[in-house]
């Protein structure tokens, strides 16, 4: 009887692991849907399918330019630039 109920324990979270196995960027809205849907039988479907299917690609960084420095967003790398001519102010020096 214990292994009947650990065998159907492993069946039930197949999706899951499928989508933890090939690294789903959506692993965690799977094990949801698994855990919460996947009793119905159409929410267990649901969930394998959407672990079969291949993760968005990540999106395209977006560069932000801004004060004379080029920032990709996500990142902490920043490059300088040519500084434009609103960044340069004029320095005042009082002499002693």
């Amino acid at each position: 009887m214990d292994l009947v109920v650990a065998l159907i324990f492993v069946v039930y979270f197949i999706p899951s692991v499928r989508a933890q196995y090939r690294d789903h960027a959506r692993i965690g809205w799977i094990f949801a849907l698994n855990l919460l849907v996947g009793w119905t039988g159409v929410g267990w479907i649901l969930a394998f399918v959407l672990a079969g299917r291949p993760s968005a690609p990540p999106p395209e960084p977006i560069v932000l330019r801004r004060r004379g420095h080029l920032r990709l967003l996500g990142t902490s790398e920043a490059e300088p630039t040519e500084p434009s001519p609103s960044s340069e102010l004029p320095s005042h020096r009082t002499g002693s």
